[in-house]
């Protein structure tokens, strides 16, 4: 009688492991599901994740705020992020480091906020080798932010069809491109040779766009870019907006 109980006990267990491994492709979408997934993405130094509810069992939630500072994109540091969405489905897809998380696949309204600093900018891009090919690239990049242009100073390098190196000062403004795209626009440049001038101007042209938010964690259409000598804030028309709900917490973000 033991063994027998014994048995069927274990071949329980069995199916129930082979059902969990079965199913267990997709992770249930839960606010702790997501809140950690954002950890993961954007490494935040500290964030602040509210759903009006917990996702439903097709990953729906209705109202979402977030509110990350140090956050990283793209290798850049953002100095704070906020996002908002109204309506929007997760679903679990497989991470960077094969751990399942949450994405949004969908939402009704997205509203958005990013501002960076000229410090850590100019942290990502100095002594780094930014765009470019294995026969070319802008190294030493120094930018500055103006009252409402962009003033930056680098070497643009090329191998092919000759070797050579060239020191680039250029100034322009910042504009959006579709709602998703920052670039620089109106700009005029200087190069210490000026045989060299549609070398540089067509390198400027690959390096556009300077920011790509096509691929961001959900569309979003971006109508204004704001500068002052110290940062930058790129906004979509309506800012996001903190709401009352279920809270998930790290460290003490910015409100």
């Amino acid at each position: 009688m033991f063994r027998s109980g014994l048995s069927r006990i274990l071949t329980l267990l069995v199916v129930l492991f082979l059902l969990a491994f079965c199913n267990g492709a997709e992770a249930a979408i839960t606010g702790d599901f997501v809140f950690r997934s954002f950890l993961r993405q954007f490494r935040p130094e500290s964030i602040e994740l509210i759903l009006d509810a917990e996702p439903d069992e097709s990953g729906a939630v209705r109202h979402m705020y977030a509110v990350l500072t140090g956050a990283r994109y793209g290798g850049i540091r953002i100095d704070k992020l906020s996002l908002e969405t109204v309506f929007c489905t997760f679903r679990s897809v497989p991470g960077k480091d094969g751990t399942e998380e949450a994405e949004i696949a969908s939402s009704v309204n997205g509203y958005f906020t990013a501002r960076l600093t000229e410090k850590d900018l100019n942290g990502f891009l100095l002594d780094k080798t930014v765009g470019g090919s294995n026969d070319e690239s802008w190294r030493k990049i120094r930018v500055d932010f103006l009252a409402s242009r962009l003033r930056a100073r680098g070497y643009y390098s090329v191998s092919s069809p000759v070797s050579l190196t060239a020191l680039v000062e250029l100034e322009g403004n910042l504009e959006l491109e579709e709602g998703n795209r920052l670039i620089l626009s109106d700009y005029t440049f200087r190069v210490n040779n000026a045989d060299q001038a549609s070398l540089i101007e067509d390198a400027i042209r690959k390096a556009q766009p300077l920011l790509d938010f096509r691929t961001f964690v959900f569309p979003v259409v971006l109508k204004s870019v704001v500068m002052t000598d110290d940062s930058l804030t790129l906004a979509t028309r309506v800012p996001p907006k903190r709401f009352k709900g279920v809270s998930f917490r790290r460290g003490q973000p910015e409100s």
